[in-house]
This record gives C-alpha cells, structure tokens and sequence, in this order.
C-alpha cells in the first residue's frame, strides 16, 4: 500500500507526529481542534485509538476488534470499512 500523505509516511518511518482532529466522529473525547500526538504501531488492543491510512487520509477511531483490526468513531453506530493490514499507520498516545 502506498502512502497517501505525508504524515502516514512519516508513521511508516518510524517517527511519532501531531496532528490536530478535524471532524466530530471521535466526539466527546475528541473534538475538532484538539491536537493528537500520534505514535507509529503496527499492532494495536481493543480500546485503543488506532490511526489508519485511508483514501480519504488519517483516521483516528477507536478499536473494536483485532485480528483484523476494526475500528469506529465513539459517536458513529456502524464500523468503518475494513482496511488493509498495512493501512494501520499509527496509534493515539495523548491529545489534548
């Protein structure tokens, strides 16, 4: 899979970044305008925030399921598309 921003190059180096939330699907924890501080990962635990490449760039959702991974926004009722294995880019350390 090919990177489709710079950012998700970036997390495929090796190299932890920051990226602010746009966007409500993460809401109340995360809101439009937080500031996340995003580490690589190629695996992830349920509950965690995992960051995925997608065709329409970085997601940040939280992990439902493993093995595949399987992610959705806090406040959307169905789970995202299954992605790649190597979509997973990333996984939230903090934000504020």
């Amino acid at each position: 899979m090919r990177s489709r921003s710079a950012a998700a190059k970036a997390l495929r180096a090796g190299c932890a970044i920051e990226l602010r939330v746009r966007g409500g699907s993460m809401w109340p924890l995360l809101r439009s305008g937080d500031w996340l501080d995003i580490e690589p990962a190629t695996a992830v635990r349920v509950g965690e925030i995992a960051v995925v490449d997608t065709a329409h760039g970085l997601v940040a959702h939280r992990v439902v399921a493993v093995d595949p991974v399987v992610t959705r926004g806090d406040r959307v009722p169905a789970d995202d598309p299954l992605a790649e294995p190597l979509a997973l880019v990333g996984r939230v350390r903090r934000f504020r």
